[in-house]
């Protein structure tokens, strides 16, 4: 019996709208189901194993160049070690024996890595950061002249800065440099699609009162510090923007995975067949590596899974698979995008999220060039010798200092020995003399090691010398300079700028292939997915370095000083443009000049309508005159009440002094008159005695008494007089004594 045919006829291969109308049996449905079912298995195999080819080419790939890349890995380990010295597994501090030589790890050490690794940190992420402002800006494109680009380029500023601030920027960034001072290389991711998930609360519509949490996302655009451990670049080329794809691996446990389940993009039913396998071990080679470093805990990545997230070339059947259907052509019909691969299982697949720029998400810059490789050499390899040469010099001093700072002991063991067998010198200690007719001095003898430290310091100097020059950080770049610094602004700046002359170039290199790249990624985001219009335009990207920095700091000194010195020259004063110097501080303090001062139209017409109407800062100038000449005139009131007071003081106490003076010359003037009218009485009966003597000679001498009373009369009053103007004089002179006293004035 032959076969029964399964195969359409003619009539079923016609089209639908010539098949309408025609009735099927119900072998013919079922043959029609079954054959659209094994369409379905067919398209789901075939779309199942260009996945699980797809895995496997991306392990395979991740796999050769772990294996590939044992060398670098050797040198990170060498660096990280010299790092951490005596915190390494290979250089540990042995407590009980810190002196022995039976291990190196019991050993002191003394490293002088680990400072200049933190100082060149400190100083790369300073010049990043400097002044606490960010070291990039956004313009108009440089063949536009529309004012109203100038606001738009501000606000697209504004928007990757407050982007910037919330995916923690400035964090990753430190991060990134670490490793690229200390393992050679620094890599960061962005900007990627995050969605970060938080819960949020709701009330529910029958039942306001009961409130219910929900999961939900928010979509932002981020940036991720990449581990160079975990990260692997096509190693065929010696340059990072030549590498055409790249791998980055990621330790997820199976919670991490679950988690990722919730995610968009990631597909929830690989991911649970991923971790129906068990965990495989996560111990590769790098990893081993990096776990083993310090050895504190050997269990790190124990019970992991292996997720490799890839970037890079991805063919158009593969995203058919997944029904990604690219938006823009590709010359070679490939698309870059990227894959995450767990298992065996492609969990994540999708475009780059900046459509048609053919570029990846990561970016990297060495420290010192490697020729050989894509990642370069970290300061610890440069100061290699240098951290040897002081280690052991470091060792050698201890151990001298330790020996010569006691007597070293010669035993003849056949004549002494001690009482309870151990051969160590002890306080108290009891020994044998096994020949009684030996002397124990010369059984015992005692020597001392000269103490060499002075002449080995010189030695540890040294190699402190060339690991500064080595690793281009001076301790001036660390503010640990001496006393020999100068003085003056200008020398301290002079003296900056040469200290770090190296570490400045080294910085703009990072600005050249992370910061430039990071801030034009960030850009095509916002122009692809931001929803604001009104920031959207096509501008041109400036990153000022380091160098740009310190040159602005100094500009803005020398305008500062130069304004200080026009307004003590009013003619250097008319000669300088106050606006335009306005302007320039603003640029370089990167504030909108637009923003912040008029134009010349406008001060214009500002002048003129002030000229119109009264100033308000003239009005209250003239209201501060007037009160100033309210006070002054209340001022002088007062000195003339004051006078006026100190006039009738004076006035009062000069009519009290004539009173006084009148009153004396009245007393005098009294006696004066009395003693007249006793002259005169006298002088009278004188003369009646003279008219009764008959006798000439008589008379004579009469007379001639009366002349001589009238001579002590005049002698007594001219007493009188000079004793009253004394008096006077006496009483003037106390007054003037007691006024200057009491300050009442005269």
């Amino acid at each position: 019996m032959a076969p029964e045919d399964t195969t359409y006829n003619e009539e079923d291969q016609l089209p639908p709208e010539e098949r309408e109308g025609k009735e099927y049996s119900e072998e013919e449905l079922q043959m029609l189901a079954d054959q659209l079912a094994k369409d379905e298995e067919d398209a789901a195999n075939e779309r199942q194993q260009v996945l699980e080819d797809l895995a496997r080419s991306i392990e395979a790939k991740f796999f050769d160049r772990a294996r590939r890349r044992v060398n670098k890995e050797s040198h990170w380990r060498t660096s990280m070690e010299l790092y951490y010295g005596n915190l390494s597994e290979t250089e540990g501090l042995s407590y009980s024996k810190p002196f022995s030589d039976t291990a190196s790890k019991s050993r002191p050490y003394y490293n002088i890595v680990r400072n200049k690794c933190d100082i060149a940190i400190a100083q790369s992420v300073a010049m990043q950061f400097a002044g606490g402002e960010k070291n990039w800006s956004l313009g108009p494109g440089r063949t536009t002249k529309d004012p109203a680009e100038a606001e738009k380029a501000r606000g697209m500023e504004r928007t990757i800065g407050e982007q910037l601030e919330h995916c923690s920027y400035g964090k990753k960034i430190r991060r990134a440099i670490e490793d690229r001072v200390i393992l050679g290389v620094g890599v960061v991711k962005g900007p990627v699609n995050t969605g970060a998930l938080y819960n949020s609360y709701a009330p529910l519509p029958d039942d306001p009162a009961t409130w219910v949490a929900t999961l939900s996302e928010e979509k932002y655009p981020a940036i991720e510090h990449v581990n160079p451990w975990f990260f692997y670049p096509n190693d065929t080329v010696n340059e990072f923007n030549r590498c055409g794809d790249t791998i980055e691996v990621h330790p997820k446990s199976a919670f991490d995975l679950k988690k990722l389940s919730n995610h968009p993009g990631f597909d929830k039913d690989q991911i649970n067949e991923a971790i129906k396998i068990k965990a495989t071990d996560y111990m590769t080679s790098s990893c081993s590596e990096y776990s083993s470093i310090t050895a504190s805990n050997p269990y790190l990545f124990e019970d992991n899974y292996l997720v490799i997230e890839y970037h890079g070339p991805i063919t158009a059947s593969e995203l058919g698979a997944l029904g990604i259907e690219p938006s823009y052509d590709s010359i070679d019909g490939e698309y870059y995008g990227e894959a995450w691969a767990c298992n065996g299982k492609i969990i994540r697949m999708e475009l780059e999220n900046i459509e048609a720029s053919f570029t990846l998400p990561y970016h990297a810059s060495v420290w010192v060039k490697d020729p050989a490789y894509w990642a370069g050499f970290g300061a610890p390899q440069l100061m290699k010798d240098a951290q040897r040469v002081a280690k052991e010099t470091w060792r050698m001093i201890l151990d001298n200092a330790s020996v010569s700072s006691g007597p070293q002991v010669a035993m003849h063991k056949h004549f002494v020995e001690p009482a309870d067998n151990v051969w160590e010198i002890a306080p108290r200690k009891v020994w044998n003399l096994t020949d009684s007719g030996v002397d124990v001095e010369k059984a015992i003898q005692f020597f001392n090691v000269p103490n060499v430290v002075d002449k080995l310091m010189p030695v540890l100097d040294a190699a402190r010398k060339f690991a500064e020059e080595e690793s281009s950080t001076p301790m001036l770049s660390a503010g640990m300079q001496g006393g020999n610094s100068m003085d003056s602004a200008t020398g301290a700046l002079l003296l900056e700028r040469n200290s770090t002359t190296i570490l400045d170039f080294l910085s703009e290199d990072w600005d050249d292939n992370v910061t430039e790249p990071v801030i034009r990624g960030f850009w095509a985001w916002n122009m692809q997915y931001n929803p604001d219009v009104s920031i959207k335009g096509n501008y041109s990207i400036d990153v000022r370095t380091s160098t740009e920095y310190k040159n602005k700091q100094q500009y803005l000194r020398d305008m500062e000083r130069l304004s200080m010195e026009a307004k003590q020259d009013p003619e250097l004063a008319i000669i300088l443009n106050r606006a335009g110097m306005v302007r320039a501080r603003l640029s370089m303090m990167h504030l909108p000049s637009q923003d912040i001062v008029r134009s010349e139209e406008e001060v214009a017409k500002l002048m003129e309508e002030q000229a119109k109407q009264p100033n308000p800062q003239m009005i209250e100038m003239q209201n501060q005159q007037k009160e100033l000449e309210i006070k002054q005139a209340d001022l002088d009131l007062k000195k003339m009440q004051l006078a006026f007071q100190v006039k009738q003081q004076q006035t009062r106490e000069q009519w009290e002094h004539e009173e006084k003076m009148s009153a004396n010359y009245a007393r005098t003037v009294e006696a004066q008159a009395m003693v007249l009218r006793s002259q005169n009485d006298k002088e009278a009966e004188m003369i009646q005695m003279a008219a009764r003597m008959e006798e000439g000679d008589k008379r004579n001498a009469i007379m001639a008494g009366i002349a001589s009373q009238n001579n002590e009369t005049k002698k007594f009053l001219k007493m009188m007089e000079e004793t009253r103007k004394m008096r006077e004089n006496l009483l003037t002179q106390e007054e003037l004594k007691m006024k200057a006293e009491t300050g009442s004035g005269i």
